[in-house]
């Protein structure tokens, strides 16, 4: 995981720290699924980063290209699906649960 911090300024400036995936198995459960929306419903980039990154609309407003372009390039290994990942990302789907890593 890589920590990203995100300062902007309101009245005060405000700083918003979080930690981004680097591979399949750091995922969340969330941006897991997140992915998977987006690659079969197509989300718009706006939407994914928004949801992916846990950050509000009006930050993502906020940022320039190149900002934008530096967070799709910490989450690179999404579009690489010839990555290994040894673990179960979601642990439970309705009645099903993953097995447990013994």
């Amino acid at each position: 995981m890589k920590k990203v911090e995100f300062k902007y300024r309101r009245l005060v400036q405000v700083s918003q720290v979080m930690n981004v995936p680097e591979r399949w198995n750091e995922l969340s459960g969330s941006q897991f699924i997140i992915v998977a929306r987006q690659m079969f419903e197509k989300l718009s980039p706006e939407n994914f980063f928004c949801q992916f990154f846990s950050i509000n609309r009006n930050i993502l407003k906020r940022m320039d290209g190149l900002q934008i372009f530096k967070l799709s390039e910490l989450i690179q290994f999404i579009s690489d699906m010839t990555l290994p990942c040894n673990t179960w990302l979601l642990k439970k789907i309705g009645p099903f649960r993953a097995p447990s890593q013994n």
